[in-house]
């Protein structure tokens, strides 16, 4: 993760707080990402004509906002 950063720090135009703004929660958000993939295949594998994904959305969003945890294991 840490290879699309160099370039930001190299190039110096971002302050520390503008990277660390702009990137500080992409390990999160990967997490989240590939849990909410994971969930949407299986949801296309077992598709039927009543099937949606707002469901698996929602859950997510719902289990980010009830976690304590700040480190991306709330989604693990």
């Amino acid at each position: 993760m840490q290879d699309f950063r160099q370039p930001l720090v190299a190039s110096n135009q971002l302050t520390p707080a503008e990277l660390e703004a702009a990137t500080g929660n992409v390990h999160e958000l990967l997490a989240l990402h590939l849990r909410f993939v994971e969930r949407l295949r299986a949801r296309v594998a077992a598709w039927t004509d009543e099937a949606t994904v707002a469901d698996i959305f929602f859950d997510s969003v719902r289990r980010r906002e009830n976690a304590p945890e700040k480190d991306g294991s709330w989604w693990r």
